[in-house]
């Protein structure tokens, strides 16, 4: 999997994937209730990048860039454990990761994104890199992986992508189990159907996140469920990076 990442090349490497596609993990560092590590949405979105790319080396060139372990979670930082950038500085630190690639000759970037708090950064980031003659994409993992997602009964158990519930504590049980501490305390409660993207959005003064820092119930989780969540989303990503790729 090394052989995917950026920064295991020499500059004279480099150049030979200048024609393809560089991801950019975009994660974030905050807490994720009591039973996960804060690291969640960085470990997450590397793993997923690296094995995408993986899987996307035999049909074009790509390489996966460092993750950036740092987003905008401010809505975390009264918990404790949270890194934050503000909104304006995650987006000109994007913008600048961008810029130089391109200043390399590196003109075609995906941004994969993995905390909900960055999404819209991603997105802004993207439309001004174009007016930069740049060739760039965002989107979250669970966006483009949702419809399967759905289809598998991933809402059936829990938010999606939900924070520290039943979905990331599935994927970490898979990915990085040694970092799993038990489960949160039990809660009841509805768990929407549609897409984040699609409900409104509410954000009060003071408001954290969830109940005692989760979203959702994680009493279902299990390695089995991620392995079949990771699968889905790396394909789906896979998919995107292609038709993106096709696109330019």
């Amino acid at each position: 999997m090394d052989r995917m990442r950026f920064i295991t090349k020499t500059r004279g490497e480099l150049d030979g994937f200048k024609e393809g596609v560089v991801i950019v993990p975009i994660g974030a560092t905050e807490q994720h209730g009591p039973h996960l590590s804060v690291g969640v949405d960085s470990l997450l979105v590397e793993t997923i990048a690296l094995h995408a790319a993986e899987a996307l080396s035999p049909r074009l060139p790509v390489l996966v860039v460092p993750t950036l372990p740092y987003g905008s979670s401010h809505h975390h930082l009264s918990f404790g454990g949270a890194i934050s950038l503000r909104s304006e500085t995650l987006i000109a630190v994007l913008k600048d990761i961008g810029l130089s690639l391109a200043e390399s000759g590196f003109r075609k970037l995906f941004f994969l994104n993995s905390h909900g708090g960055n999404d819209e950064a991603a997105r802004l980031v993207v439309r001004d890199l174009a007016r930069e003659g740049i060739s760039a994409a965002a989107a979250s993992y669970w966006t483009v992986a949702w419809d399967a997602l759905k289809e598998a009964g991933a809402l059936d158990f829990g938010r999606v992508p939900g924070h520290a519930g039943s979905f990331e504590t599935s994927l970490m049980l898979y990915l990085f189990g040694e970092l799993v501490h038990g489960r949160p305390p039990l809660r009841e409660e509805d768990n929407p159907r549609e897409e984040p993207a699609r409900r409104p959005f509410v954000q009060l003064p003071g408001q954290g996140v969830g109940k005692d820092g989760y979203t959702d119930d994680a009493r279902y989780a299990s390695a089995a469920k991620g392995e079949q969540y990771f699968r889905i989303v790396v394909s789906r990503v896979v998919q995107a990076v292609e038709e993106f790729y096709r696109q330019i």
